[in-house]
Protein backbone atom coordinates (compact mmCIF):
# COMPACT_ATOMS: atom_id res chain seq x y z
CA UNK A 1 0.00 0.00 0.00
CA UNK A 2 2.76 2.49 0.86
CA UNK A 3 4.32 2.09 -2.57
CA UNK A 4 1.12 3.36 -4.21
CA UNK A 5 0.87 6.72 -2.38
CA UNK A 6 2.98 9.87 -2.67
CA UNK A 7 4.97 11.58 0.06
CA UNK A 8 3.96 12.99 2.56
CA UNK A 9 0.87 10.81 2.69
CA UNK A 10 3.14 7.75 2.78
CA UNK A 11 4.78 8.89 6.01
CA UNK A 12 1.48 9.85 7.64
CA UNK A 13 0.01 6.43 6.77
CA UNK A 14 3.13 4.75 8.21
CA UNK A 15 2.81 6.78 11.44
CA UNK A 16 -0.81 5.61 11.75
CA UNK A 17 0.00 1.99 10.97
CA UNK A 18 3.09 1.64 13.15
CA UNK A 19 1.95 3.71 16.16
CA UNK A 20 -1.79 3.15 16.43
CA UNK A 21 -2.25 6.88 17.01
CA UNK A 22 -5.68 8.30 16.27
CA UNK A 23 -6.12 10.54 13.21
CA UNK A 24 -6.54 13.67 15.33
CA UNK A 25 -3.44 12.82 17.36
CA UNK A 26 -1.40 12.46 14.18
CA UNK A 27 -2.71 15.79 12.90
CA UNK A 28 -1.74 17.41 16.20
CA UNK A 29 1.84 16.11 16.29
CA UNK A 30 4.69 18.58 16.05
CA UNK A 31 8.32 17.78 15.23
CA UNK A 32 9.22 18.64 18.83
CA UNK A 33 7.10 15.61 19.84
CA UNK A 34 9.43 13.24 17.97
CA UNK A 35 12.48 12.54 20.08
CA UNK A 36 14.49 9.76 21.74
CA UNK A 37 12.85 6.99 19.72
CA UNK A 38 9.31 8.04 20.51
CA UNK A 39 6.40 10.23 19.53
CA UNK A 40 4.79 12.18 22.33
CA UNK A 41 1.13 13.12 21.91
CA UNK A 42 0.49 16.55 23.39
CA UNK A 43 -2.66 17.53 21.50
CA UNK A 44 -5.23 16.40 18.99
CA UNK A 45 -6.82 18.26 16.08
CA UNK A 46 -10.35 17.31 15.15
CA UNK A 47 -12.42 19.24 12.61
CA UNK A 48 -9.95 22.12 12.87
CA UNK A 49 -10.08 22.39 16.66
CA UNK A 50 -7.05 21.80 18.88
CA UNK A 51 -7.90 19.72 21.95
CA UNK A 52 -6.21 17.64 24.62
CA UNK A 53 -5.56 14.00 23.70
CA UNK A 54 -8.58 11.78 24.22
CA UNK A 55 -7.25 9.85 27.24
CA UNK A 56 -4.36 9.93 29.74
CA UNK A 57 -2.93 6.87 28.01
CA UNK A 58 -2.89 8.85 24.75
CA UNK A 59 -0.33 11.23 26.27
CA UNK A 60 2.20 8.43 26.85
CA UNK A 61 5.21 8.09 24.58
CA UNK A 62 4.63 5.90 21.53
CA UNK A 63 7.63 3.75 20.61
CA UNK A 64 8.86 4.36 17.06
CA UNK A 65 10.02 1.15 15.39
CA UNK A 66 13.27 1.40 13.39
CA UNK A 67 11.52 1.23 9.98
CA UNK A 68 9.29 4.18 10.90
CA UNK A 69 12.24 6.08 12.39
CA UNK A 70 14.05 5.84 9.04
CA UNK A 71 10.92 7.05 7.22
CA UNK A 72 10.53 10.00 9.61
CA UNK A 73 14.17 11.02 9.30
CA UNK A 74 14.05 10.83 5.50
CA UNK A 75 10.85 12.85 5.52
CA UNK A 76 12.42 15.42 7.83
CA UNK A 77 15.37 15.80 5.42
CA UNK A 78 12.95 16.24 2.48
CA UNK A 79 11.22 18.97 4.50
CA UNK A 80 14.50 20.87 4.98
CA UNK A 81 15.47 19.23 8.31
CA UNK A 82 13.14 21.22 10.60
CA UNK A 83 13.30 20.98 14.38
CA UNK A 84 9.79 22.39 14.51
CA UNK A 85 7.07 22.79 11.94
CA UNK A 86 4.73 20.75 9.83
CA UNK A 87 5.01 17.08 9.06
CA UNK A 88 3.04 17.51 5.88
CA UNK A 89 4.35 19.52 2.95
CA UNK A 90 0.73 20.09 1.90
CA UNK A 91 0.15 22.82 4.49
CA UNK A 92 3.11 24.53 6.17
CA UNK A 93 1.72 25.91 9.41
CA UNK A 94 4.52 26.72 11.83
CA UNK A 95 3.63 24.42 14.72
CA UNK A 96 2.07 21.25 13.29
CA UNK A 97 3.55 17.97 12.09
CA UNK A 98 0.35 17.14 10.21
CA UNK A 99 -1.92 20.12 9.56
CA UNK A 100 -5.67 19.64 9.51
CA UNK A 101 -7.11 19.41 5.99
CA UNK A 102 -10.52 20.44 7.36
CA UNK A 103 -9.58 23.97 8.45
CA UNK A 104 -8.62 26.65 5.91
CA UNK A 105 -5.00 27.78 6.16
CA UNK A 106 -4.39 29.86 9.25
CA UNK A 107 -7.71 28.90 10.83
CA UNK A 108 -6.77 26.09 13.19
CA UNK A 109 -8.55 27.06 16.39
CA UNK A 110 -8.10 26.23 20.04
CA UNK A 111 -11.06 24.33 21.54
Amino acid sequence: MLVAVPESAKTIIAVAAFTGARAGEIEGMVWENYRKGGLFVSRSIWHGHVTEPKTKASKAAILVVPYLAVMLERHRVRMGNPNAGPFSSIERQADWIAASPKAPEGEVTQA
